[in-house]
């Protein structure tokens, strides 16, 4: 995504006429030209190979994902569940929290984080998980699942057009190594979902301000749940630093969108933001996205969007 905001390389990387011959040879030139293609068809890119807005916003989700193997599939994955308006505050059914509620707040910021931590892994050992369920999340994954998969169709259709064109070199014996090397291969399930919830439920009456203080907050009270004791890593600490970075993922590929919008439906952000810090996004929401007429990214522990209802 990097690349093409060179405008030079952005031309180099169009073809003026079809070769004579594959040119398309090693296993990085096939699957990089193969994700190229999705970016184009999904919308990140125009014809010329310039990023669209929600490229932009793909591109910024990128930037704040941490570094990992399946980073680019969370990133993308992230953006698509976006634009079909599943990251709201609502439950999965799409009914809205009664705004008489009690817990009105809590309710709303912790559906959307925890289904935006459904995209990530929880690492669990090989015993098998034995925590809690939720209903209601286990349904959200499979529409991360169904999106997933079908992202993975269009990839691997994408890839044998290619070929049937002509454009990739069909003699050779590295396939396994293609098929593995595309995005959206495995499922996450709802595990790390589930896990971030619980937590969030658990420790809704209590206060921590600062990464450092909640993190020592967490460690403290890993002991209280036998479930987070068979975490992989042998720490809930990483596994929520995950769930909060998936969710900061999601929030800056949101504002990205919103930024390079036409001036009528423009988020903007207050000279001044009040305390605790937020971004507020005022006015009418971007057609196809959900999170809210009015929402806000707030610093504080939870780290949560804050969305009015629709």
């Amino acid at each position: 995504m990097q690349t093409l905001k060179d405008g030079s390389f952005a031309a180099k990387s169009l073809a003026n006429r079809k070769p004579a011959q594959p040119v398309l040879n090693s296993l990085s030139e096939v699957n990089s030209n193969v994700i190229l293609r999705f970016l184009h068809i999904r919308g990140y890119i125009d014809d010329k190979h310039e990023l669209t807005t929600w490229g932009k916003a793909l591109e910024a989700a990128l930037l704040t994902l941490e570094p990992s193997g399946n980073a680019q599939d969370l990133a993308i994955l992230a953006v698509e569940l976006l634009r079909l308006g599943l990251f709201t505050g609502n439950s999965v059914t799409g009914a809205a929290i009664p705004t008489s509620d009690k817990e009105y707040q809590h309710k709303i910021n912790t559906n959307l984080v925890s289904k935006i931590a459904c995209l990530g892994r929880f690492k669990h050992k090989a015993s098998g998980y034995s925590g809690p369920l939720d209903r209601q999340l286990l349904s959200f994954a499979w529409m991360v699942s169904a999106t997933r998969s079908t992202l993975r169709s269009l990839i691997e259709g994408i890839l044998v057009g290619m070929l049937l064109d002509g454009d990739v070199n069909r003699d050779r014996n590295d396939w396994s190594e293609i098929a593995l090397g595309l995005p959206f291969l495995t499922d996450n399930g709802a595990s790390m979902g589930v896990v971030t919830k619980t937590y969030l439920d658990t420790i809704k009456d209590e206060q921590a301000d600062g990464n450092e203080e909640l993190k020592k907050q967490i460690k403290e009270q890993e002991g209280k749940f036998h479930f987070f004791e068979k975490a992989k890593s042998g720490s809930l600490t990483k596994s929520l630093h995950l769930a909060f970075n998936l969710f900061d993922t999601v929030s800056r590929g949101y504002l990205a969108r919103c930024h390079n919008l036409t001036d009528t439906n423009r988020c903007t952000l207050p000279p001044k933001p009040e305390v605790p810090r937020t971004r507020r996004c005022l006015g009418r929401p971007p057609s196809g996205l959900r999170l809210g007429d009015s929402c806000s990214w707030t610093m504080s522990k939870p780290k949560s969007l804050l969305c009015c209802p629709r």
